[in-house]
């Protein structure tokens, strides 16, 4: 009997979080819509409803007078501040201060440059939140500070293993914030940025919809990746699957952020592409190596000859990087993301129409490449609201 009760309880939390989910991913779902997707009977979805609003999570919306002819339904949408996270997109050289919300909308703080340093880093950051947060109305809807991070991330312990790029090893990341930042108890969360951005294209990008396989190559000033697999994120057994960058393509190559020779990302990442069209012609305006591609790409347009020179060689790599993980994984598609979202919108099909031909057969065959729908730091702040926003799922939909 105590067996039957237990399993009836999870039964109904397993119920309650897959009808939040829903609420949350889909603004304006009608109760009708909740019964047919889910499978509960319409009395089931009207308590629980009613359970969410009493609890100030969900909100009714208005009248949607589309479903049938003469009849209307009631919209319901999740209460934007009912949960709220600090959202902190790391990158190499300039991190992002946010805030997200329940609804996944966000709103950007402040930025500044990413010191090189770890504790200087985390000083900078404690007086930005702090200030935030003295001043904040709603304090107590506060859950959490969420890390998008460029490296290899225990996201369980949330611990950084490797940032290459900062030379940052070995650091406890919760343990740290929350010496730094100890007036305010809320969690602390943490992902890969690429892991980050296949989560944020997968909720906003509905050409993501029939796919269950694929891989998300993330471009910065290195190459990180993220793989799907079966409609989930694989991650691996120490949370570093999907590190595209780190593929050897060239035992004579220049030495790699790894330690190794001749990476990818030391062939067809921004920063090694920025330096050698400077250290061969003029130094590109813009005061980081964002911005520094950015100009690269628009003289590329002008079809000035080493620009030109300099991305056609990147794309020569990025065709061995992708038909390698054509032929490894055969996935469905492939996405190009990060700095991937800036380049020439015709690569798209350039790359697709290269790899098929130099992948397998069988790995060509219907292989897609896409282009994200987000730039660098958009994709990885909803990527962060929509971790946390799991985690006050989880925690709180009982």
């Amino acid at each position: 009997m105590r067996d039957a009760t237990m399993n009836a309880e999870k039964m109904g939390i397993s119920n309650r979080k897959a009808v939040f989910q829903l609420i949350r991913n889909a603004p304006d779902i009608s109760r009708k819509r909740l019964s047919e997707s889910t499978g509960l009977d319409p009395s089931t979805i009207s308590r629980i409803v009613s359970s969410f609003r009493r609890q100030g999570y969900v909100k009714e919306a208005g009248v949607n007078r589309s479903e049938s002819p003469g009849r209307s339904s009631i919209r319901l949408s999740v209460v934007k501040e009912a949960a709220v996270s600090y959202l902190i997109s790391l990158g190499v050289e300039k991190t992002i201060l946010g805030l997200g919300f329940l609804d996944h909308t966000i709103e950007k703080i402040a930025e500044f440059s990413t010191p090189q340093n770890f504790n200087s880093f985390l000083r900078i950051l404690a007086e930005k939140i702090e200030s935030h947060y003295q001043k904040y109305p709603a304090k107590s809807r506060i859950i959490a500070l969420s890390f998008s991070l460029p490296g290899i991330i225990d996201r369980k312990n949330r611990y950084i293993y490797n940032l290459p790029h900062l030379g940052w090893t070995g650091i406890n990341l919760r343990e740290a914030v929350e010496t730094s930042l100890d007036k305010m108890k809320v969690e602390i969360l943490t992902a890969n940025e690429a892991q980050l951005s296949l989560m944020a294209e997968r909720y906003q990008n509905e050409t993501m919809a029939p796919y269950k396989n694929g891989f998300y190559l993330f471009l910065s000033q290195g190459i990180g990746g993220a793989i799907l697999s079966e409609g989930e994120l694989y991650m691996g057994r120490s949370f570093s699957a999907g590190e595209a960058g780190h593929m050897r393509i060239d035992k004579n190559g220049a030495v790699c952020q790894c330690g190794g020779r001749g990476c990818l990302e030391t062939l067809a990442a921004i920063e090694p592409v920025v330096k050698d069209y400077e250290r061969k012609g003029s130094v590109l305006t813009g005061a980081n190596t964002i911005e520094k591609f950015r100009t690269l790409i628009t003289r590329y347009n002008q079809n000035e000859p080493l620009a030109v020179d300099e991305l056609s060689a990147m794309q020569e790599y990025m065709v061995i990087g992708i038909t390698n993980i054509a032929n490894l994984l055969n996935p469905e598609f492939l996405m190009i993301g990060g700095m991937g979202y800036d380049l020439p919108e015709e690569w798209t099909t350039i790359l697709e129409n290269r790899v098929k031909k130099e992948a397998l057969t069988s790995a060509g065959n219907q292989f897609k490449i896409l282009r994200a729908t987000m730039d660098i730091h958009d994709s990885t702040l909803l990527g962060s609201d929509l971790l946390a926003m799991d985690y006050f799922t989880e925690k709180n939909i009982r």
